[in-house]
């Protein structure tokens, strides 16, 4: 189908009868807030929106593509760093409809830029539409053209140019590889999905049958570390194709394995907008929002959607109808001040209507807040503290030149900015830093039919907070209002946590040196402070917390505190170094445990058997006494489990393909169970509850192997120490500090628990 024309022709005619209004005259050196700071005039912005991003070299920029195909780089000053020619073909421009994205295409810690091309407008007839990478200098990195499925500006058969891309791309890492990938919907019916380099990802594209004006929002759903693509798209009925219909769909796609999978709900009319997500009504479930145009007047048609991602079905309240049509995107921000930051939703219409929502559908307000007799809402809002109060406000761009600013609480008009240029994008709210903050608004002059006439604005804001500042939000344009921090790659899945005192004073770790960090205890020594000079592999404390053993890898145990020396394995030939000390229950002894699974006892604690005369698939590595102190466990790498005396077997990890191999084992305290860890700090649970992992955190790389895991003194919960000297706490586990940064002679081995 032809790229949707309505919008063009209602537009221009709605803005040749209404009018523009002029610029504000120019601001002063020092300028007061809302007064205009820069304009940059030349070619015009027509549905595209501005970004911001950090690039190296240049800093924090504003980021402006026009419908010349230019693309810049714009300082907090108004100068341009850098521009670029957006080219799918070379040297060939090609208009520019949508948004910048900003983000690590290559995982070197420096951003690039990407960006969609390609323009319904008669004006830009036989430009070729696609993708280019920019790095942060705005050389071209890469580029990709689309397929050509016709003639976008005729809708007749394919006229031998890639069709344009109109929806912005997302950068985000949807393969779990942990780099960036990039994803992003055209008018050649597909949902393509790029590497940071521009390959194809295989399984990609997706087919819509369809144009496709929506821009993804990435997020992991369902907490795998990979994160899904949820997108809308047009749909015609075509008599050859039976399952074909007239109307739009939202579709949530999941790669794994080159394979995409996907859940689909299908509307009576097109699905053009990009779904923001968030958990909107405070059930713990995410949603999408989205808006439905009125391009085959159907029941569906000037609806505001929520459902449910899990299932795709209405969030209760929801959907709402507008008065006016729709084709810009909702926003979601904290407009209630005081109801614990749950989002609510704001959107605009065709008819000059601003609403907004709460999570529960009810409307907090709606305001059709332009001169009277006038209308055009076209691109979504952004969202931020616009009047320094503290409280999030509402920016919008107005048909009839420049934006306008709303009230969050109640949608009065605090200022209109600008009027020179139609604004159909969303408004850039920028935080330069150095207490630089602008509104920059991009827009065009509709007498103008080459879009040629145009440009940027900038105007002066107070400091504050942003809650959506952007089309989607932010600027790898992930949509979502819990857009994964730095270093994080998926949601958290882990149980709560719930610290408690019982947990225990404190903890001390035992680094490769022998020596001892202490936190929330008393130090008590280590080998260093008495002249030891040797490698040490494991510590342990009391029960009663009033001293820790640090025993060396030849056998030699050292008491620190409380901790009584009862015997050690000084000069005794040993085949493997001593990987384990465990106390007993009355801290009148322990057991040394070598790595070839021998066992040696000392004071109270009785000697039950060994491994060391069983041929081992793995080498042991772990051990733990039942609470008697009349019987213990051992546990080999392989996750094989032994037991000895009165401990009882509860389960072990020896038949399970592990991806990494277990390191340490932690036994609760009562001995109901114990809890096995894996190198990659995932946590096995036998007989007692799973109360977390490392890779439950979402992080997207483990920066050091987890090395041991101890149980807190109530049982409820454990802490894993890795070996940097970071420290994990799960369950009722109280974090009490961390030394991350350790490595070599000095990291961390060891930990036990005050």
């Amino acid at each position: 189908m032809a790229a949707r024309s309505w919008v063009r022709a209602l537009l221009i005619g709605a803005l040749l009868a209404g009018g523009l209004v002029g610029l504000a005259p120019a601001a002063p050196a020092v300028a007061a807030v809302y007064e205009q700071r820069w304009a940059l005039t030349g070619a015009g912005l027509h549905r595209a929106s501005p970004t911001y991003g950090d690039l190296s070299g240049v800093g924090r920029v504003a980021l402006v593509a026009d419908m010349s195909g230019a693309l810049k780089a714009v300082r907090a000053d108004g100068s341009i760093a850098w521009a670029a020619g957006v080219d799918p073909q070379t040297g060939s421009r090609t208009a520019v409809e949508g948004a910048p994205a900003v983000g690590d295409l290559d995982g070197d810690g420096q951003n690039e830029v990407v960006v969609g091309a390609g323009s319904s407008q008669p004006s830009t007839a036989g430009q070729w539409g696609g993708v280019v990478a920019f790095n942060g200098n705005g050389t071209t990195r890469w580029r990709f053209k689309t397929r050509d499925e016709y003639n976008v500006y005729t809708g007749g058969p394919p006229d031998g140019r890639s069709d344009g891309v109109f929806s912005s791309p997302a950068i985000g890492d949807i393969t779990g590889d942990g780099r960036n990938d990039v994803v992003f919907g055209s008018w050649d019916h597909q949902i393509h999905a790029l590497n940071g380099d521009g390959s194809v990802i295989p399984g990609f594209p997706v087919e819509n049958t369809d144009t496709v004006f929506s821009s993804p929002a990435l997020y992991d759903l369902d907490g795998d570390g990979r994160l899904e693509i949820v997108i809308g798209g047009d749909q015609s009925r075509n008599p050859a194709v039976p399952s074909s219909f007239s109307g739009g769909i939202l579709r949530v796609l999941d790669w794994a394995g080159g394979r995409v999978t996907q859940r689909t709900r299908p509307f009576n009319d097109i699905l053009a907008s990009s779904p923001a997500i968030g958990d909107i009504n405070g059930d713990g479930r995410f949603e999408a929002v989205f808006t439905t145009g009125n391009f085959y007047g159907a029941s569906d048609a000037k609806k505001v959607y929520a459902v449910h991602l899990d299932d795709l079905s209405n969030v209760g309240g929801w959907p709402k109808t507008t008065a006016g049509q729709l084709f810009g995107s909702p926003a979601l921000g904290d407009l209630v001040p005081g109801d614990g930051g749950r989002p609510e939703v704001a959107v605009g219409d065709l008819g000059g209507n601003v609403y907004a929502w709460r999570g529960d559908g009810t409307q907090l307000w709606a305001v059709a807040p332009g001169p009277s007799g006038r209308s055009g809402f076209f691109g979504g809002p952004s969202i931020g503290d616009l009047d320094g109060d503290g409280d999030q406000d509402v920016a919008i761009g107005y048909g009839f030149g420049g934006a306008l600013l709303l009230r969050g609480s109640d949608g009065g008009l605090i200022r209109r900015v600008g009027g020179a240029f139609a604004s159909l994008g969303t408004p850039a709210i920028v935080d330069f830093g150095g207490g630089i903050r602008r509104l920059v608004v991009g827009g065009w002059d509709p007498r103008d039919p080459s879009f040629q006439t145009g440009g940027v604005e900038a105007y002066e804001l107070a400091a504050g907070t942003a809650d959506w500042p952007v089309f989607r939000r932010e600027p790898r344009h992930l949509g979502g209002v819990d857009p994964l921090p730095t270093g994080v790659c998926s949601k958290a899945t882990n149980p709560p946590s719930n610290p408690s005192p019982a947990s225990g004073r404190g903890y001390w770790f035992l680094g490769l040196d022998g020596g001892v960090f202490s936190f929330d205890v008393p130090f008590y020594g280590s080998l260093p402070a008495i002249g030891v000079r040797e490698e040490s592999l494991a510590m342990a404390s009391r029960p009663q917390g009033d001293g820790y053993w640090v025993v060396s890898r030849s056998g030699r145990v050292f008491g620190f505190g409380g901790a009584p020396e009862l015997g050690d394995l000084a000069g005794a030939p040993l085949n493997s170094p001593v990987i384990r000390l465990v106390p007993t229950p009355s801290g009148q002894g322990y057991w040394l445990l070598a790595g070839d699974g021998g066992i040696f006892n000392f004071g109270d604690a009785g000697f039950y058997g060994s491994t060391g005369d069983i041929r081992l698939k793995a080498p042991v590595i772990g051990m733990g006494a039942s609470a008697s102190g009349r019987g213990y466990w051992l546990v080999a790498s392989d996750g094989g489990v032994f037991t000895f005396g009165d401990a009882v077997f509860r389960g072990s990890a020896g038949g399970l393909q592990l991806a990494r191999p277990i390191v340490s084992m932690a036994v609760r305290p009562d001995g109901a169970g114990y809890w096995l860890l894996g190198a990659d700090g995932g946590m096995f649970s036998y007989g007692v509850p799973f109360h977390g992992s490392i890779p439950g955190t979402g992080a997207c790389a483990i920066a050091a192997p987890g090395v041991q895991v101890q149980p807190t003194r109530s049982g409820g919960g454990y802490w894993i120490i890795a070996s940097d000297g970071g420290v994990f706490s799960f369950g009722d586990a109280a974090f009490h500090g961390s030394f991350p940064g350790l490595s070599g002679a000095n990291r961390a081995v060891d930990l036990a628990v005050g």
